[in-house]
């Protein structure tokens, strides 16, 4: 299998996109260390029914650049699930290839681990202590039974020396709670600078309490999964909709079954009624219903 080097969350937009030099820069860091696909992400704050997704812009690629695959992520602070239900139903969210969700509280995070909506990474940038209480609390075995991403964010170990011991100490808890499973670690970073090459992702990993073989398919096989489950739910509405015209075609073949064999059933009455007639009233004048015996022939041409 070909790996390919992942970073699925470079920040390019928090209250505002950053100037496309900065993107660039961002990308042309990926490329010094080789990475192969990169996700652009847009981060928003939805409350109620204010949810407004920005449209992420469209980059051009320089000629040196251009084995490098970029996609669209939407990464989402969410407080209640009314908020999750608003989000579905923006036409913006179809621009976006990968969508992440960041849980607020616990409330919330209960409610995505219950499987009630779809979605590809489950994230936090934010370590306090109330975030810190719902991890402690919270069962993830649903979301990684069904492929979702579990990520750590790496650049929160770059600064201070508080900051790195908080992040370390949140990233381990984080992989014993997942068991290490489906763990992805990228970079959540707006910052060139802060991009790491992965042999240092992999040694950051270890930090983290992941062995090395899981640091590394957390930055590799990890990433692909995500992926794949990303194109699995954006097609997944076409999925139904071919199934749905399938159970209406299988609806419509069984009322042709029945309109058939209610049509051969008049027919044998019918067959039944003349020949009773010619044996009681061998004279008779009385034609058979012309109509019928065609509308049931037709049925049975159909049939066959």
């Amino acid at each position: 299998m070909l790996i390919r080097k992942m970073d699925l969350n470079l920040v390019i937009y928090n209250d505002g996109f950053n100037l496309d030099k900065s993107i660039e820069k961002l990308i042309q860091s990926c490329h010094k260390f080789d990475y192969k696909r990169i996700a652009l992400a847009v981060q928003i704050v939805a409350t109620g029914k204010d949810v407004k997704i920005p449209i992420p812009p469209t980059m051009k690629l320089r000629d040196n650049l251009k084995n490098i695959k970029l996609y669209t992520r939407l990464t989402v602070q969410v407080e209640d699930s009314n908020s999750l239900f608003h989000l579905s139903k923006n036409e913006n969210l179809k621009h976006y290839d990968i969508l992440a969700i960041e849980p607020m509280n616990e409330k919330i995070l209960n409610y995505l681990n219950g499987g009630n909506f779809e979605f590809d990474i489950l994230t936090f940038s934010s370590i306090d202590s109330s975030i810190v209480n719902m991890i402690k609390k919270a069962n993830f075995s649903l979301p990684i039974s069904k492929g979702i991403g579990i990520e750590i964010n790496y650049s929160n170990c770059l600064s201070s020396s508080s900051q790195r011991r908080q992040s370390i100490a949140f990233g381990q808890m984080l992989v014993d709670k997942t068991r290490s499973k489906n763990i992805i670690l990228s970079s959540g970073t707006s910052i060139a600078t802060s991009i790491r090459s992965p042999r240092d992702v992999i040694y950051i990993g270890l930090l983290f309490g992941l062995e090395e073989n899981q640091s590394k398919r957390s930055l590799y096989r990890n990433t692909e999964a995500v992926i794949n489950h990303s194109e699995l739910r954006r097609n997944i509405n076409t999925s139904i909709i071919v199934a749905d015209d399938l159970i209406e075609n299988n609806n419509d073949d069984n009322n042709n079954e029945s309109i058939y064999d209610e049509l051969c059933a008049m027919d044998e009455n019918l067959q039944t009624s003349k020949k009773s007639n010619k044996m009681k009233r061998p004279s008779s004048s009385i034609e058979p219903n012309q109509p019928m015996i065609e509308a049931i022939s037709e049925a049975k041409k159909q049939k066959t």
